[in-house]
C-alpha cells in the first residue's frame, strides 16, 4: 500500500506506476509517487494548456526517430485494437463529408480528372440519403460523391451502381439515351 503526494489516498501498488528505467539492486522498481488516476489527470491538463507544445515535440521525436514512432504506435494498437477501431469510426462519423471530400479529390488526382470544387457545407447540404439517378435509399457510407470529371462542378450523391454506370458510359449523355433506346427497343 502507498499514498497518493496528490489525492493523499492510500492505494495498492498497482495503482501506481513504475518509476525510473533501471530496478534498484535488489531487482525491484521504483513507483511513482502519484497514482496512475492523479498522474494522467494532470498530464491531459498539462497537454490541453499547452497543446501546440506537445504537439511540436511529438513532430521532432518523430523526425528524430521514426521507426521507435512507429513501433510504439503499432504496440498501441495491437494492446488497444478494439479503442483504435472505435476512435476510427467515430472520427469517420463525425467528419463524414470531409472525408468523402479527400477521398474524391485524391482518387481524381490519382486518374487524371480534375478536383471537386465543392465545399464540405455544399456537399452535407445536398446529402439526402437516396441516390440521385435511382432514388434507392442507402446507408450514408454506402452512396459516393459525384462530380464531373471536366469542370470539378459537385453533381449529387449517386450509389454504387449508379457511380459506376456513369464511369462505364464516361459521362456521355448521348451514349446515355442511345442505351435508353437500345433497351426499349429490346422490350
Amino acid at each position: 500500500m502507498q499514498e497518493c503526494v496528490a489525492c493523499k489516498l492510500i492505494k495498492s501498488l498497482g495503482d501506481f506506476g513504475l518509476g525510473g528505467t533501471r530496478p534498484r539492486q535488489d531487482g525491484s522498481r521504483l513507483r511513482n509517487k502519484k497514482c496512475k488516476a492523479c498522474f494522467s489527470k494532470e498530464s491531459r491538463e498539462r497537454r490541453a494548456k499547452s497543446p501546440e507544445k506537445y504537439r511540436e515535440e511529438s513532430r521532432r521525436q518523430y523526425r528524430e526517430n521514426p521507426a521507435s514512432r512507429r513501433a510504439s504506435a503499432r504496440k498501441w494498437y495491437a494492446l488497444n485494437t478494439e479503442r483504435a477501431g472505435n476512435n476510427n469510426r467515430e472520427w469517420r462519423e463525425r467528419n463524414r463529408f470531409r472525408q468523402a471530400l479527400v477521398s474524391s479529390c485524391l482518387e481524381a488526382k490519382k486518374r487524371g480528372h480534375i478536383e471537386c470544387a465543392a465545399d464540405i457545407e455544399e456537399i452535407a447540404i445536398a446529402f439526402t440519403g437516396y441516390c440521385a439517378i435511382c432514388g434507392e435509399e442507402k446507408k450514408e457510407t454506402l452512396l459516393r460523391m459525384d462530380h464531373d470529371h471536366k469542370t470539378g462542378r459537385f453533381r449529387g450523391w449517386l450509389c454504387h451502381n449508379c457511380n459506376v454506370g456513369l464511369g462505364h458510359f464516361m459521362d456521355n449523355s448521348e451514349l446515355l439515351l442511345k442505351a435508353d433506346t437500345y433497351l426499349k427497343g429490346i422490350q
